[in-house]
């Protein structure tokens, strides 16, 4: 495996990234469960959905990551869990258990 650097400080992100979105940021201590990943090409644009899973966020503290290191990757925030960039719409949604915060990322064409 080879890292790019793409000029942005990736040591305030970890430099840990989805493996199907190879632009998000995954937070230290969130797992991608890629099993449950599902991708489509379709002539609008490209249709991704991403899980992922954590013991160590809820989230709020999720949120503020993501509020934090996306406007640094070109993503533009629309609302709390929505980012635009180009003609892709990407958000994200979150599921709280006694322990565990399961988050749902999705990109499609806005």
């Amino acid at each position: 495996f080879g890292f790019v650097s793409s000029g942005i400080s990736h040591a305030q992100t970890n430099a840990a990234f989805f493996e199907l979105l190879p632009d998000i940021p995954i937070m230290d201590g969130m797992q991608e469960l890629t099993d449950e990943s599902l991708v489509f090409d379709k002539p609008s644009g490209r249709y991704i959905k991403i899980t992922a899973i954590t013991d160590d966020y809820n989230s709020a503290q999720i949120e503020s990551f993501y509020a934090k290191s996306l406007p640094a990757l070109g993503w533009q925030k629309r609302d709390t869990k929505s980012y635009v960039r180009g003609s892709d719409l990407l958000s994200f949604s979150s599921e709280q258990t006694e322990n565990t915060t399961i988050i749902y990322f999705t990109v499609e064409p806005r």
